[in-house]
């Protein structure tokens, strides 16, 4: 049961990619603001769900939210660009932590335990992933300065949180949070581009500085960091 489980999350993921690399051969997407702004206003009224869809499934199509929530700002305005970009990650989140909560209980129901030690398959999978050390990096309020980061790995970080014991909805109301921070500045950097030069431009880019550098002033963030670092 776990293999047959365990081939279908792979399989999913499979698929996933293979219909991302199409629909962004399609639309003729380039690593660019600019690119992404061209092709998704040429859809007119579908223009916004195109959009969240493109945030939504970004890690299967390569695209950075770096690269997609400027382009939001452009496209809607920084109020548009903000919510819609917000819905955008929290469901490229949603998407990462079930994959990853699947695998987690794949892995885990691999795991034998002697009979007679009264251990049920739910007392198992809880001590699994209670015991797990990704629990300790998932804490609700790294996960929100990760997510909220303008360049914080937000596939990384929303996996492994969905391989730990964090609650669904702890994870959505951390994320959310996240989220809005991330699409609200970068949208705001993405409008500004179309007025380089000027001092709303320079206001908005020490704006993406001084977020980048900000999470550093929070312990665990920073210890996270530079104990990954020593590692590697």
């Amino acid at each position: 049961m776990d293999l047959r489980r365990l081939a279908l999350l792979v399989g999913v993921i499979a698929l996933l990619i293979l219909v991302g690399v199409e629909m962004r051969a399609v639309l003729g997407l380039d690593l660019s603001p600019d690119s992404i702004r061209e092709r998704v206003i040429a859809l007119g009224w579908l223009a916004p769900l195109v959009y969240v869809l493109l945030l939504a499934f970004r890690q299967f199509l390569a695209l950075p939210s770096a690269v997609i929530l400027p382009a939001g700002g452009a496209l809607f305005g920084v109020v548009g660009g903000t919510a819609l970009g917000g819905c955008g990650v929290l469901a490229s989140g949603a998407l990462c932590f079930a994959l990853g909560r699947g695998l987690a209980r794949s892995r885990k129901q691999r795991t034998s335990f002697p009979e007679g030690t009264g251990a049920t398959r739910t007392e198992a999978r809880r001590g699994w992933l209670a015991g797990s050390d990704l629990v300790r990096t998932a804490a609700p309020t790294l996960l929100a300065v990760i997510t909220a980061h303008p360049t914080g790995p937000l596939t990384a970080a929303h996996s492994a949180a969905g391989m730990s014991s964090l609650p669904w909805m702890t994870f959505l109301l951390a994320t959310g949070a996240g989220a809005l921070v991330r699409a609200f500045v970068l949208s705001f950097f993405g409008a500004a581009l179309l007025e380089l030069g000027s001092l709303r431009f320079w206001g908005a880019t020490l704006l993406v500085l001084a977020l980048a550098f900000l999470p550093f002033l929070y312990p665990p963030f920073r210890n996270a960091v530079f104990r990954r670092s020593a590692e590697s």
